[in-house]
């Protein structure tokens, strides 16, 4: 289950958005094969400042950044008597996204699918914390996304 919410100053195509990212986070899921659960993650898409807010209100750092993750890795049971695996939260500044898009030369959507990747990672408990843990990391997320790459263009 991905609950999203989105709240963004800047004129996003808010639909297709949210669907890219719906979609998204279940491909990388099913790559990372969470077993018979269900999944909860929720998504948050805003802008700069707010996602600074929020930087700076749950890690005392005051300045925007692309995507916050917030991990909960627990099992809870839901209204329906369904037991779900609540992964956590993600925070999104689409604007930031968007500039640094521009900035690399990137599509938009491709830079926000390696951001959501790059997120869902750090929920399953990845970190890049030192050397050997941002390169296991960034091994993950290459191996993630050629697998949808793959999977998309055929």
């Amino acid at each position: 289950m991905i609950e999203i919410k989105f709240d963004c100053d800047r004129k996003f195509e808010t639909l297709k958005v949210k669907n890219f990212v719906e979609n998204s986070i279940d491909l990388i899921l099913e790559m990372l094969k969470n077993g018979s659960d269900e999944v909860y993650v929720s998504v948050f898409l805003t802008n700069n400042d707010k996602i600074k807010e929020i930087n700076f209100k749950y890690r005392n750092i005051n300045k925007v950044t692309n995507v916050l993750s917030f991990s909960q890795n627990e099992n809870r049971m839901l209204d329906n008597n369904k037991n779900c695996y609540m992964l956590g939260d993600i925070v999104i500044s689409l604007e930031k996204i968007l500039s640094e898009a521009k900035e690399q030369k990137k599509y938009f959507y491709d830079h926000l699918l390696h951001m959501l990747t790059h997120s869902i990672l750090h929920l399953k408990g990845y970190d890049h914390e030192n050397n050997l843990n941002a390169k296991i990391m960034e091994e993950k997320e290459r191996d993630i996304l050629l697998k949808i790459l793959n999977r998309v263009s055929k």
